[in-house]
């Protein structure tokens, strides 16, 4: 009965741990839905906005967006790169040749709360094939900005890739010092010309380390008290 309890106790604190843990407080973050402006170049979808020089959509099957960057000469950016989850995914561009880097950034349902940790993640691919004539042969990052009456704060950077032409995850975690409304994403002005894909793009809220001791307790209360009941109530 105790190797029982103690199984039955475990798995329901993951389980509630995790769930909490990897609640995404961004919509669309695989940008699977809303429609976006011609082929995708320079358009992201809703709820989405796009920043700087404006991110790109694609999507892998070519129905809703672009597949690849045609009309910039060869090799053609993203040609042949599959979305890491569904079909959609962004791209964008750090600075190069005197451009800005392109961004996009999105409306939080809620302000941040100041004092509160937050983890940032997303699955990023580098095409450094060398298209554009060579510009985009390295590999980059992304930086995550919070933006209060328009004003952008630096939180944190997405690092580079390993490799090229691979989805990895990257993460990073923050804790909030004011009252955010939109959260940030663009090519990260540190890094070398670069293009990236985006795609699973989370924002979770990181249980403090009390509120998982209470939780943890209280679950352990109720399976004992089941366990004196019987199997049965």
């Amino acid at each position: 009965m105790r190797r029982k309890l103690n199984l039955l106790t475990g798995t329901i604190a993951c389980l509630c741990v995790s769930g909490i843990a990897s609640a995404n407080l961004l919509l669309n973050g695989g940008f699977e839905t809303g429609t976006v402006s011609g082929n995708g170049f320079g358009s992201v979808p809703d709820p989405w906005i796009g920043t700087f020089s404006l991110a790109d959509t694609y999507d892998d099957t070519g129905v809703t967006a672009m597949s690849k960057m045609e009309g910039f000469g060869l090799p053609e950016l993203m040609d042949g790169v599959t979305a890491f989850e569904g079909h959609r995914y962004l791209g964008a561009h750090t600075p190069y040749s005197g451009f800005s880097p392109d961004g996009f950034a999105q409306e939080l349902a809620s302000p941040m709360t100041i004092g509160q940790s937050y983890t940032v993640s997303a699955h990023m691919l580098a095409d450094n094939r060398g298209a554009f004539g060579g510009v985009f042969s390295n590999l980059g990052a992304i930086d995550v900005s919070g933006i209060l009456a328009g004003a952008r704060t630096f939180l944190g950077r997405l690092e580079a890739n390993s490799v090229g032409l691979t989805w990895e995850q990257r993460s990073v975690s923050f804790v909030a010092d004011q009252e955010y409304t939109y959260l940030e994403f663009k090519g990260s002005e540190d890094s070398p010309s670069s293009y990236i894909g985006v795609d699973a793009v989370e924002l979770a809220a990181v249980p403090e380390p009390g509120t998982l001791a209470a939780m943890g307790a209280g679950l352990l209360a109720l399976a004992r008290r089941r366990s004196k009941q019987g199997p049965g109530n």
